[in-house]
């Protein structure tokens, strides 16, 4: 048998030339009883394998892999551990993670060697999604198991084996979603609390508690600061940022006292001592700038240990710095200026001339203003604001990694030392060099092993990336509805809010607010709702009754869906968290009118209008305000701000364009179509010269694809009905382009289109085109087997450009009213996002080689996939990770009950002029197999082996007796061809 294994390639091309005339496609029972035969000699083999002893013992055989595979997995022949393998045990088979990005890391070979992963292979997240990132950092993969690792005291971060590396501390914060570590894919949890304590190390100590004032006591303190290395157990709300700020901070405006924004960047004042020149004097730079592109004004560390990573501001007090003369001749010194004459000979010297930084402050701000409150200008304030003009939102949570540097109070850093009788008011410059994290969690399973108050963040594995049905508790949930079961009469939505969840068995209980009743649900028969979530820190807006639009920012939720934000006064209101849909709506109306008439004349709103959210409880958010108090608000009285002006969802911001630009002429156009008609039949009786042309205009796996649907047509019966054909009707008014203007197209051009499709369309692939509108097209395409779409339709309009093939055409999806996208790349408004269609990254149309055929294949090969969940951009880098594996598991179930949905809607709505041609395939055997695959499903459900969640099979159970219904109905109306 090795030797069957083995065989070289060049004895297999030798034997395959010799039979190649008298290759011929095997029957379904050959194939078989090939299978059978393998596998009872092998039984360990897989589908490969098997592929491989076939074709050696039967080498006249025109067979593919696919095929193989097919037939021995609807014979139940694949190997235990590809077949019976639960989704659970599977991704236990992939290796686990050990570290994460932003972990607190040390080398086991080096415990003293701290530092933070920016990367880590096989995990989301880190440096590899920023999308700010270059292309060629992108390209720089990371090998499995392996870490990209930032050290402290190195300006180089390095490449790590995880498995040298422990991991010291896991930096979570407030509204982090989690999991546990020895379960990351099992039951979710939301991070309401985090106590993080620091060990820092001693850079600076300003010079106000270096004086000679200072007692004998002050001064052995001092002695013993400097002299300590590090100082642990510092707790982290006692340190802040050195220049006060970190890029993303809420500010509200002191002039313009209603606009609310984020910082982006900052420039800042340095008051730096001259080392070896100036007398040693000290001098103040102004604004300066990380990124200032003059290079004569540019500060440059001069060792490893005077960088700054990843902070707002790239200085800090003891960094020791270089600068070329043009920054020294413009500093500031003064009334202490040096010596002209030496100090202009020491600049003329050249090279540049170091420093150190003693004291860092805040000079400019550049802020993205997000929001405005009532009475203010709809004109926001310049984009570079003076520091001083600033007003600083409370933070609602601290945290901070290592390597950060930070100031902290003398005073704070003795009473770590168990010093209590000094006061040192100066600030210390210290760097972060380890943290300790602790974090209160609620979960969504109210289970005794989930109710710990604190666990240690390294309990907890980070989940940084949620599918549209993994829902946590509090959030606020509506029922899916069809399009057909919307009740038209029922105004208001019904909201619930999510009490507990089983994230293995996709199932939530949720209590709705209309009538308080607790209902068990699976998750593919909810969504969220689309304007009442908040989360730890978003800035939200809030109405404020009589006053307008207010400003806040969310922190946690409650057990009961309520949210708890910081507000300037003491005052609270109260509210149902179901009227917040009605607030979030009269909140858009009126955003654009004006607030004038509202009394502010004692400006009650300064300070007020803007806040935090910190807790969300019984159905009531607790925010913190602009000034520091605190209160407890109506969620109606709240709405998220975005986090950027162009943060709209892909669904709303796409809209088909069906603008007309010129008036055709419809008769002209029927005389041209009747003659494309009469020369299309004639070309059918031609030699072929098309298909090579084409064949090669597809991508690689496009044409794999293509080659096997080909081959297999040989077996599968379309029962008569063309796979292609041009109908005389007018195309049917629900064509999503019928009321375009029509696009005249050359008619060797509609030749050439037709022709090509009437030869080479593959199976599971069926186009009509109209003799009057030779720019339009509806194709049907069958989803290919081995996927969540097998067998079930999707129907798609085209219009194809005047200029055809210089341009693609516009392409439609008809989503048949599901309001859920059930892949990537289709979407419920119709878009469709294909590199080749120009709405995708990657290879645009070819005038030379694409074609519409090309375009339907790569639909039905690369868009309708196996595992659509990688369709997503970023998603194909996490191919083979837990998480990867585990979502994709999620998406297919959640796709497969769309597209049976779609295929219901479908079927009540029938595509004209498809009929024929699904009702054709729903009497296929493919088309029964695949119904009785599903029962067989359901009723094996209990079997340990069975991968699908409660959840799916909950509502697989409803639809698909509601599928039965619909395709036998449609068979008794559809019971002879239609030749149309």
């Amino acid at each position: 048998m090795k030797q069957v294994l083995e065989q070289s390639k060049d004895d297999r091309k030798e034997s395959n030339k010799n039979v190649e005339a008298k290759l011929r496609v095997p029957t379904e029972d050959e194939v078989v009883r090939a299978c059978l035969e393998a596998k009872n000699e092998y039984p360990e083999f897989g589908v490969k394998r098997v592929y491989l002893y076939i074709i050696e013992r039967r080498p006249e055989w025109q067979l593919t892999m696919r095929r193989v595979q097919r037939i021995m997995r609807s014979r139940h022949l694949t190997a235990t551990r590809q077949n019976n393998v639960s989704q659970a045990e599977r991704i236990a088979e992939i290796e686990r993670p050990l570290c994460f990005p932003d972990d607190c890391v040390s080398l086991s070979r080096r415990r003293s060697q701290v530092g933070w992963v920016l990367r880590a292979a096989g995990v989301l997240g880190g440096e590899e999604d920023d999308e700010s990132e270059s292309d060629e950092e992108e390209k720089d993969e990371l090998d499995p198991g392996t870490a990209r690792v930032q050290w402290l005291e190195r300006y180089e971060p390095t490449i790590e084996k995880t498995k040298d590396l422990i991991v010291l501390d896991r930096p979570l914060v407030a509204g982090d979603i989690v999991a546990r570590r020895h379960d990351p894919t099992g039951p979710l949890g939301t991070v309401t609390q985090v106590q993080m304590c620091a060990d820092v190390r001693l850079i600076h100590i300003s010079n106000s508690d270096q004086g000679k004032s200072r007692t004998r006591s002050a001064r052995s303190d001092l002695h013993n600061l400097k002299i300590k290395s590090i100082i642990k157990g510092i707790d982290i709300a006692l340190i802040h940022p050195v220049g006060k700020v970190r890029n993303g901070d809420a500010v509200g405006h002191k002039r313009d006292k209603r606009w609310i924004g984020r910082v982006i960047d900052a420039t800042y004042d340095l008051t730096v001592k001259a080392c070896g020149f100036a007398q040693g004097q000290s001098c103040v730079l102004r604004a300066m700038h990380e990124h200032n592109k003059d290079f004569g004004r540019a500060l440059e560390p001069r060792e490893d240990t005077d960088y700054s990573f990843d902070e707002l501001c790239p200085y800090f007090p003891g960094q020791r710095l270089s600068a070329p003369a043009a920054v020294w001749r413009g500093a500031h010194w003064g009334n202490k200026k040096p010596n002209g004459r030496t100090f202009t000979l020491g600049l003329r010297s050249g090279g540049r001339k170091h420093c150190i930084v003693e004291k860092v402050q805040l000079n400019h701000l550049y802020i993205d203003w997000l929001a405005f409150g009532p009475k203010a200008s709809q004109t926001p304030p310049p984009t570079w604001v003076n520091a001083n003009d600033i007003i600083f939102m409370p933070a609602f949570a601290s945290t901070h990694r290592v390597g950060d540097h930070v100031t902290i109070c003398a005073t704070e850093l003795l009473k770590a030392l168990g010093e209590t009788t000094s006061h040192m008011n100066s600030e210390c410059c210290v760097q972060v060099v380890q943290t300790q994290t602790t974090c209160h969690v609620k979960w969504g399973e109210a289970t005794e092993d989930h109710t710990q108050v604190m666990v240690p963040s390294l309990e907890l594995v980070p989940r940084q990336q949620l599918g549209d049905h993994d829902f946590l508790p509090h959030d606020f949930v509506i029922p899916v509805k069809d399009d057909e079961s919307v009740d038209k009469n029922q105004d208001e939505e019904r909201i619930g809010v999510v009490e507990t969840v089983d994230s293995k068995q996709r199932t939530v209980v949720v209590q709705w607010k209309d009538n308080q009743a607790r209902e068990k649900y699976s998750v593919y028969e909810l969504a969220l709702h689309p304007s009442l979530n908040l989360h730890a820190g978003e800035l939200v807006l809030r109405l404020a009754p009589g006053v307008g639009l207010t400003t806040g920012r969310v922190a946690t939720q409650t057990e009961d869906g309520s949210i708890h934000v910081v507000q300037v006064s003491e005052n609270v209101s109260f509210a149902e968290a179901r009227d917040i849909a009605t607030a979030i709506r009269l909140s858009l109306a009126n955003n654009d009118q004006d607030n004038s008439h509202i009394d502010d004349s004692d400006g009650q709103l300064d300070g007020k209008w803007v806040g935090q959210v910190t807790t969300l409880e019984s159905g009531f958010v607790h925010v913190t305000w602009l000034d520091g108090s605190k209160s407890i608000e109506a969620p109606t009285q709240l709405l998220p701000v975005p986090e950027a002006r162009s943060d709209m969802d892909e669904d709303e911001d796409y809209q088909v364009d069906d603008s007309l630009a010129d008036e055709g002429d419809y008769d002209s156009l029927e005389d041209n179509t009747a003659s494309t008609l009469d020369d299309y039949e004639e070309a059918l009786n031609e030699p072929e010269t098309i298909l090579d042309t084409s064949i090669q205009a597809l991508p690689h796996s496009s044409m794999e694809a293509l080659e096997e649907s080909a081959l297999e047509q040989e077996d599968y019966d379309d029962g008569g009905v063309e796979a292609f054909a041009v109908v005389e009707s007018l195309p049917p008014s629900d064509h999503h382009f019928e009321s375009t203007t029509p696009q005249q197209l050359p008619l060797p051009v509609v030749r050439k289109l037709w022709t090509q499709l009437s030869r080479n369309l593959p199976s599971g692939i069926a186009v009509r085109a109209f003799q009057s509108r030779s720019d339009l097209l509806r194709a049907l395409i069958i989803g290919p087997e081995d996927t969540p779409y097998n067998q079930l339709l999707f129907v798609f309009d085209l219009q194809l450009p005047k200029n055809y093939p210089a341009e693609p055409p516009d392409v439609h999806y008809r989503a048949c009213g599901v309001q859920e996208r059930l892949n990537p790349n289709l979407y419920a408004c119709g878009k469709v996002c294909l590199s080749l269609l120009g709405t995708w990254s990657g290879p645009g149309w070819d005038p030379a080689k694409s074609t519409v055929l090309q375009l339907l294949v790569s639909i039905q090969g690369l868009v309708l996939s196996p595992q659509p969940y990688y369709n997503e951009p970023g998603n194909e880098k996490h191919q083979g990770t837990i998480e990867g594996e585990h979502q994709s598991h999620h998406y297919n179930e959640a796709a497969t009950l769309l597209s049976i949905k779609t295929t219901i809607s479908l079927l009540k709505h029938p595509p004209q002029p498809l009929t024929s041609v699904i009702a054709d395939h729903l009497r296929t055997q493919k088309f029964n197999d695949f119904i009785n695959s599903v029962d067989n499903q359901l009723v094996s459900a209990s079997s340990s082996s069975v991968s699908a969640s409660e959840g799916f099979l909950r509502v697989l159970r409803k639809v698909l007796p509601q599928l039965r219904t619909t395709v036998e109905r449609f068979i008794r109306n559809y019971p002879e061809k239609d030749t149309g």
